[in-house]
C-alpha cells in the first residue's frame, strides 16, 4: 500500500510538472506568433521637413555640410582646397555650380560625399531651395 501512494505522488508530481512547462510552452508560442513585421511599421518614411518654410545656412545647411563634408574640407590643407567651414568658402562652390553638381553627381565634378552614396533627396532639395532662395547667410 505504501508503494502505490508514493508512485502515486511522483506521478501528480510530474504531471504537474509537465502541465507547467506545456502552458509555459504555449504561452511563448503566442507570444511569437504577435509579432507585427508590416513594411510600413519596419520602414517607415521620413517626411523631408528641412524644404518646409526658409531653409537656414546656420541650421539645415550647416548641419548637412558638418554631417558629410567637413571632415575633408576643413581650413587650409583641406582636400581639393575648398574650405567648406565658412559661408564665404560655400558661397564660392554656390556661385560655381560645383556644390550643387557635386552632390547631385552630375556634371563633370567629382561625386560627393567621396566614396560614399549620394545624399538623399529631402538633403539635396535643402540645398536646392537655399540656393534658389539667393543662398542666404541666415
Amino acid at each position: 500500500m505504501m508503494n502505490i501512494t508514493l508512485i502515486k505522488n511522483k506521478f501528480l508530481k510530474y504531471k504537474r510538472l509537465l502541465c507547467i512547462l506545456t502552458i509555459f510552452f504555449l504561452y511563448i508560442l503566442i507570444m511569437n506568433s504577435c509579432y507585427y513585421d508590416s513594411e510600413e511599421y519596419l520602414y517607415p518614411q521620413v517626411t523631408c521637413t528641412d524644404t518646409v518654410g526658409t531653409v537656414k545656412y546656420s541650421g539645415a545647411i550647416t548641419s548637412i555640410l558638418s554631417q558629410y563634408c567637413l571632415t575633408c574640407h576643413t581650413g587650409a590643407n583641406s582636400v581639393g582646397g575648398l574650405d567648406l567651414s565658412t559661408y564665404e568658402g560655400v558661397l564660392v562652390q554656390v556661385k560655381n555650380n560645383k556644390l550643387i553638381n557635386s552632390i547631385k553627381h552630375q556634371g563633370n565634378i567629382p561625386p560627393m560625399p567621396n566614396n560614399g552614396g549620394q545624399l538623399d533627396s529631402c538633403q539635396i532639395n535643402t540645398f536646392v531651395k537655399w540656393i534658389n532662395s539667393g543662398s542666404p547667410d541666415n
